[in-house]
């Protein structure tokens, strides 16, 4: 019964936007700092696709992982190697590549077909439109706070 009420909250999380769209729980790293210049996507678009993720995935590693690892400063970094997550696949602990657009964007089609053997309870993003935005949004929400200033 609490594993059914629990997974009915995962649900039923409200989801609270800040004025500018973009997602207010993780507003002090990554929201209120957007870059909108660089990107191949729709920043604001991929914020709201980034909801599905928000139950697994934080923006930063000031938080605690969730059922997978924060994604602060995912590109560029070795897939598999977040200290802070423990719960990595044997697959991704083996895989030997770097995040980049081009990976993330096979990964978040279809991660079964991606990287097999891989955890994730996630089936993947049809459209290409909606991953491109996302990866614009992660691009963005995802580059360290200090980085973002100097720009």
């Amino acid at each position: 019964m609490r594993r059914i009420i629990w997974i009915l909250g995962l649900f039923l999380c409200v989801t609270i936007v800040t004025d500018n769209g973009l997602l207010a729980d993780d507003s002090s790293s990554s929201a209120n700092n957007i870059i909108t210049t660089n990107t191949d996507g729709d920043i604001k678009r991929g914020a709201n696709i980034y909801r599905r993720c928000r139950v697994c995935h934080h923006l930063t590693a000031q938080k605690p992982p969730l059922k997978g690892p924060n994604l602060a400063g995912l590109f560029s970094r070795k897939v598999g190697t977040d200290a802070s997550f423990q719960l990595y696949s044997s697959a991704l602990k083996t895989a030997d590549f770097v995040w980049s657009a081009e990976k993330l964007d096979a990964w978040l089609k279809s991660p079964t077909a991606f990287l097999p053997g891989n955890k994730m309870a996630f089936s993947g993003i049809r459209k290409a439109e909606d991953r491109k935005d996302l990866i614009a949004f992660l691009k963005n929400a995802t580059i360290p706070v200090d980085l973002k200033e100097d720009k």
